[in-house]
């Protein structure tokens, strides 16, 4: 029997069914057996990580840069806590190990939020910021039990605040970064045909303005980095 299990894994479960079914304990590969049983209740186990790394890497993602919320952040969002509903319905018993999936979860919901954002590292707190009752909750930062209405507010968080420290380390992909309020924005390079017009803005402005002929004044065909504050 150990070698039916090692050569051909689906015959070996059908003969094992059989035996099952016939009560025939002599046909019973026990060591086997037990080790396959085992190893369901971990897939099971993974199954609930899995599905919390996808929810928590979005709800990161929808908290942590907001001006970015989409109607496929909020599907998958609401498509995952579902999902976890049903699993948690098939598995009471796996209610006991929510912390313990929350924290394999997170390092992995984190790092999907960094490759699908422009977040540095150092944004994230080091461990979860939320609890599993506040994943699931489908009130919870948005409301995920109805349908996308596109018009999800902004309401920056004290542990999310930008300042210039963080711009600097943004890496330089061809956008233009902006913090306002400690709020981040991000918008792509502006189009050929923006930069035709500002280029002939540029010529009417050292044609014709005073400033610019006194010295006083220099036009940029371009911004520059200017702040206000840490935070703008």
């Amino acid at each position: 029997m150990n070698s039916l299990y090692e050569a051909d894994f689906y015959a070996w479960t059908q003969a094992q069914a059989q035996a099952l079914a016939q009560r025939d304990v002599t046909k019973l590969d026990w060591p086997h057996l037990q080790e396959e049983i085992a190893a369901l209740g971990r897939q099971e186990y993974r199954e609930l990580v899995s599905c919390l790394t996808v929810l928590i890497g979005h709800l990161l993602k929808w908290d942590y840069q907001p001006d970015r919320r989409s109607r496929r952040w909020f599907l998958t969002i609401r498509e995952q806590r579902r999902a976890m509903r049903r699993h948690l319905r098939r598995n009471l018993s796996l209610q006991a190990l929510a912390d313990a999936a929350m924290t394999d979860a997170y390092e992995a919901g984190v790092d999907l939020a960094l490759r699908e954002t422009d977040i540095p590292l150092r944004m994230f707190p080091e461990t979860c910021p939320y609890s599993f009752a506040q994943a699931l909750a489908d009130d919870f930062l948005w409301d995920t039990s109805g349908d996308w209405s596109g018009n999800a507010s902004f309401r920056p968080r004290a542990c999310c605040m930008w300042t210039s420290a963080d711009l600097a380390l943004l890496p330089d992909k061809g956008k233009r970064y902006e913090i306002v309020d400690g709020k981040l924005l991000v918008t792509p390079a502006p189009h050929w045909k923006h930069q035709k017009v500002l280029a002939t803005l540029r010529s009417v402005v050292c044609a014709t303005g005073r400033l610019v002929r006194r010295g006083a004044a220099k036009p940029a065909s371009a911004p520059v980095r200017f702040w206000v504050s840490r935070m703008t």
